[in-house]
């Protein structure tokens, strides 16, 4: 088996390699491709895994070695294969003289970390081989790096060093001169260098397309054939670790805060390093001694001082040990970055001279917390301490080829700088670890790209955008909202599913004066919603310094009137019981995380919970004269917003560190252990811990039904709304519908959460293959209704406007009974984005000030709500067993880095296009059904490299290419990149200059093509005026939200036809977001199609109207 074939070559980290089992791989490895080829690979992460090329991505090294690249002729056939001397034989056609060879390419091991290759050629007919060559083919990362060789010409042997340029698409590159041999070649790889060598012979460098470099190194032939060897060595790199012990100051935890001892910036132990791996570590490419504080004082970093931390180092000189270097490698980070000097570093040479440089923030140095990477700083490790991700980095500094005598690191009292580590590196060529394009640039978006325009969010009743048609009103005139099956129905309308489209109402926009909430109901209907999510309501509603749950009677007043206002237009109520309140408890809680947390374990909170419900749900509403819970306005109830116990945060880790949740947390444990035979374990096994932890899950649910059903709760109940892990499909089998809650560029924060900068991805959801919603899906349990009470396509990605018809078409496909955008608004006095006024602030989320989001929700809307798109006929289970805590992957929910192997496989999530998707809990996975180990393989079962079409058709999405169609009787949209077109239907658009969403829908009871009223939709995309935006390699950074006023709309041309066959004269109308007419709009019309320019530029619309009279 090819298995057997794998000749290790060294270790991933420095030093000699061990020796690995048949089938192990240690990188770098060298493999004997089973055509003739000899692979060798260097993974960027240097972590050991199978030899499998799947696995490495297009930043790890590989090079292929061959002869004339015959491994890759279709002509080449393997005729045998023997084990030992690990051989390979064939025939393969010659390229230039078509001559058939019969060849034999073996390779002996030939001492540590080395082999040799030899290879002979036999013509079978007598013509004369021409330009056989070793081939040694280099990936995308080597361009740019220097390919080291030693030539002679005659007696004279000489170094000279050539780079594969990157700009350069195909052809030749260099060659040697005539007469001059090349003898020896060193191709520098990720952790040591690549050499050739036993050869003298010419050679020439050439690059195939834009990524793939090719050395070649001519064959000798002699007597028409071909006998020649290769010898291939890997040398790993060599460094010299500083010390640093004799000016280590702080340690990496940091038991108390701003005590001015114990470790890293003294922020206490929420916030400190305590994860650091200690000793000889391996960190990017380079070796690197971090200090074990047991073994010096406690101290095992130098932190430096800034004017918040004046205690700490003003400077620091390190001795070295007198060798000659290439680099200064440094292992560093810094806290309270400001993108100056973070400190300067003096290399003081034996005979007296210096090598002086500055360390800058955000090119040679980064922030610890949500590390970025920077030209000279590649993130190099990361992990996460109870408040952030952490991370630190790996910079280097060119030295002279002089004896070091000293190194010597200085403050610039800017941020604290943080240095763990240093190396010393006398090897030239070792190439910098992988760095995107991490260099921020401010991003000046061009005036000529945008037309300013004022929001006008005052719906226009009766117009177009007015689509309060689709309520039907007042909300609960058919009795309660009761589970049927998969689906929600109402008690006196039996055997007809409802679905619900809505937004989130947060914080104290669910308390707002009364004529604020008028206002508010009549937008939101003006949008088509049928249904809202009271959201972080608690906080605002408990009294401030409380003890116990007691509720403001003022705010639940401004509560109740505009839930009566809601109820009024047609629109249903889903709220949370506790979201994040740190009122109204026995004691005080950092905040809302830390609440959620404990009370998962803390019996006292959840009847706290309870008492809460109580007060919220029980009194009398004065506007509608019955309670919340008698309400059937009130379709459903989530317990604890986002409560998943499978998480890696430090909160659920055992034993904890919070003495609290450690004393709830073993009195749980302990008694769970009782119940089911176990012995209690002081730190439990991972399997035992997570089968722990889904019981628990599962018990808390079982227990506040329990309880709020003992106080006349009527409502359905589900918990535990977000992630899509296969284990969790066992606490949600107990639900009474299952809910999750999914984010397409949802923005990180590389400083504090939800501080400015944001940071997005700028992707495209359907180029990205549909992460959104169908992960998020996937966590569905089959018989029950399944609903994600929040989604969104967040601002700034400027391709938001395809969340519309995406989630619109795939909820209808999947038969989901409700999905809630978040949010429509947040109002609170610290952060105005308030959904009442005009204008407002274009946050991440907030719809109610985002044209973008609410034009394509009204796409949305007629996909989902109105149910134009229908269901997929066929399903698709995943089958999880009460067994699965014993599946490896999935105690990887609580490792940061391999979280991803306990969610349901991707796999399955994209038979989601094809196919209704969820899961099943059985004893046994039954024939026809998925099951998670299987699924963990990795078997491709939709093919997205080409497009896929729903099985009835009305769904086409083209991953590759960035499009989607969607096409109905009644509807259709187009999803077009810059510079595309595209056709469903009725429905085309030519020459789209920029990323654009084209829709056409009916707005009567007839057809597309027989509608005597269409509205067409053109979106681009909207900008805040005076936002700060920058780009980190291929994101946006977004410093401030900008005006409230004006907005600024992305022009861009693209030619619109539609075919529509309706009596009466057309008329074309542009129509501003609010509905109100803007101008009449020339088109033209012939055999029905109607054509006309859509340009946000020069109509200043998104919306168009199109009427027969």
């Amino acid at each position: 088996m090819l298995k057997k074939l794998i000749l290790t070559l060294a270790a991933a980290s420095f030093g000699a390699a061990a020796a690995p089992a048949a089938d192990e791989i240690i990188n770098p490895v060298m493999r004997l491709n089973d055509k003739a080829r000899i692979d060798v690979y260097n993974r960027e992460t240097g972590i050991a895994g199978q030899f499998d090329s799947r696995r490495f991505v297009g930043t790890d090294d590989w090079v292929k070695i061959d002869f004339s690249d015959v491994s890759d002729l279709d002509a080449n056939v393997i005729d045998r294969a023997a084990p030992a001397p690990l051989l390979r034989a064939g025939r393969f056609r010659e390229p230039k003289t078509g001559v058939f060879c019969n060849y034999t390419f073996a390779v002996k091991p030939a001492g540590e970390n080395a082999a040799k290759l030899h290879i002979t050629v036999t013509p079978e007919s007598p013509e004369k081989l021409r330009e056989l060559f070793w081939s040694v083919r280099t990936n995308a990362p080597f361009l740019g790096r220097e390919i080291r060789m030693t030539i002679r010409n005659g007696q004279v042997r000489y170094r000279d060093q050539k780079v594969i340029p990157a700009e350069q698409n195909g052809g030749w590159v260099w060659n040697s001169p005539a007469g001059h041999a090349v003898e020896q070649v060193d191709i520098p790889l990720r952790f040591g260098t690549l050499r050739l060598s036993g050869f003298s012979t010419g050679a020439m460098i050439c690059k195939y397309g834009d990524r793939t470099g090719n050395l070649r190194l001519a064959l000798p032939v002699r007597d028409g054939r071909v006998d020649a060897e290769l010898d291939i060595a890997f040398l790993p790199y060599t460094a010299t670790p500083l010390d640093l012990s004799a000016a280590a100051n702080m340690g990496f935890a940091d038991p108390v805060e701003n005590d001015r001892q114990g470790g890293w910036t003294d922020q206490g132990p929420d916030n400190d390093f305590a994860i650091m791996p200690l000793g000889l570590q391996t960190f990017g490419n380079v070796p690197v001694r971090v200090l074990d504080p047991a073994e010096n004082g406690g101290k095992s970093v130098l932190a430096f001082r800034n004017p918040a931390r004046p205690e700490f180092l003003k400077e620091a000189v390190i001795p070295a040990d007198g060798g000659k270097y290439a680099w200064l490698y440094l292992f560093h980070a810094a806290a309270w970055c400001n993108r100056k000097a973070a400190g300067s570093i003096e290399v003081a040479y034996a005979d007296g001279t210096a090598s002086n440089f500055e360390v800058i923030d955000r090119r040679d140095v980064g922030n610890w917390w949500e590390p970025a990477g920077a030209v000279n700083a590649a993130v190099v490790f990361q992990g996460q301490n109870p408040s952030s991700v952490i991370g630190m980095y790996l910079s280097r500094f060119r030295l002279e080829r002089k004896p070091v005598r000293s190194v010597k690191l200085t403050s610039a009292d800017n941020s604290v700088w943080l240095v763990a580590g240093a190396s010393l590196v006398p090897d030239e060529g070792i190439p910098f670890p992988a760095v995107e394009d991490n260099q921020e640039r401010p991003l000046a978006l061009n005036p000529r790209n945008y037309r300013e325009f004022t929001f006008d969010k005052n719906p226009v009743r009766g117009s177009a955008l007015d689509f309060s048609w689709l309520l039907d009103a007042p909300a609960g005139k058919y009795g309660r909202a009761v589970i049927n099956g998969e689906h929600f129905e109402f008690e006196r309308r039996p055997g007809r599913p409802v679905r619900f489209l809505g937004v989130s109402i947060c914080e104290e926009s669910n308390m707002l004066e009364h004529a604020d909430s008028v206002k508010l109901a009549d937008r939101i209907a003006a949008c088509g919603y049928n249904a809202v999510r009271f959201h972080h309501f608690d906080g605002f509603l408990v009294k401030p310094d409380a003890t116990r749950p007691e509720i403001d009677p003022a705010m639940l007043d401004r509560m109740h009137f505009l839930f009566a206002e809601l109820k009024k237009r047609g629109i249903y109520l889903t709220l949370d019981l506790y979201t994040m309140r740190t009122g109204g408890f026995s004691r005080p809680f950092k905040g809302m995380f830390e609440v959620k947390t404990q009370m998962m374990f803390d019996p006292e909170l959840r009847k706290n919970l309870v008492e809460f419900a109580r007060n919220l749900l029980l009194p009398v509403n004065p506007y509608t004269g019955m309670s919340m819970n008698d309400d059937p306005a009130l379709v459903s109830i989530g317990i604890i917003n986002e409560n998943p116990l499978l998480l890696h945060h430090d909160e659920y880790k055992y034993p904890n560190r919070n003495p609290v949740q450690q004393a709830n947390m073993t009195r749980t444990y302990r008694a769970w252990c009782e119940k089911n035979g176990l012995t209690p374990q002081e730190r439990p096994p991972a399997q035992e811990w997570l089968r722990f932890l889904l019981d628990q899950q599962s018990a808390v649910f079982d227990e506040m039904k329990s309880a709020l059903r003992g106080i006349g709760v009527k409502a359905p109940f589900s918990d535990l709304s977000c992630t899509s892990m296969y284990p969790s499909a066992l606490p949600r089998s107990r639900y009474d519908y299952v809910d999750n809650h999914t984010y397409f560029d949802h923005p990180t924060f590389p400083g504090d959460m939800f501080r400015m900068p944001f940071q997005n991805h700028n992707r495209s959801v359907i180029a990205s293959s549909f992460p959104v919603p169908l992960q998020a899906g996937a966590a569905r349990i089959f018989g029950k209704p399944f609903m994600l009470t929040e989604f969104n396509f967040c601002v700034p990605n400027d391709k938001r406007s395809e969340g519309g018809p995406v989630m619109g078409a795939l909820a209808a496909m999947q038969d989901w009974s409700g999905i809630f955008r978040f949010e429509f608004g947040t109002y609170q006095r610290s952060w105005k984005i308030d959904p009442t006024g005009n204008g407002g602030q274009l946050g991440a989320f907030a719809t109610a000030n985002d044209p973008i989001l609410q034009l394509s929700d009204r796409i949305t809307a007629l996909f989902y709500l109105r149910g134009d798109v229908k269901p997929l006929s066929t399903e698709r289970t995943l089958t999880v067993t009460p067994q699965v805590y014993r599946i490896p992957q999935a105690a990887d929910y609580a490792n940061w880095f391999r979280r991803q192997n306990a969610d349901i496989p991707e796999n399955f999530t994209k038979l989601g296009l094809l196919h209704r998707i969820g899961m099943r809990v059985a004893d046994r996975v039954p024939a026809g059904s998925f099951d998670v180990e299987t699924l963990l393989k990795g078997e491709t079962l939709v093919d997205l490299t080409k497009p896929v079409a729903s099985p009835a058709g009305e769904f086409t999405a083209d991953c590759k290419n960035g499009t989607l169609q969607v096409v109905t009787p009644r509807s259709e949209a187009l999803v077009i990149p810059s510079g595309g077109s595209l056709k469903g239907g009725l429905l085309a658009a030519n020459g789209s200059e920029v990323f654009s969403t084209v829709f056409a829908g009916a707005l009567d009871d007839k057809t597309l093509a027989d509608s005597r009223r269409v509205l067409i939709l053109h979106l681009t995309d909207v900008k805040a005026a005076g936002q700060r935006l920058a780009m980190l390699g291929s994101r946006i950074l977004m410093y401030n939200l900008g005006r409230p006023s004006p907005y600024l709309m992305r022009r861009g041309k693209v030619e619109i036809e539609l075919v529509n066959r309706a009596p009466g004269t057309a008329v074309l109308r542009a129509l501003d977001v609010n509905g109100k007419t803007l101008a009449d709009v020339p088109f033209t019309e012939k055999a029905g199609k109607i054509v006309f320019a859509a340009d946000p530029g020069v109509t200043g619309a998104f919306a168009y109207e199109l009427l027969r009279r």
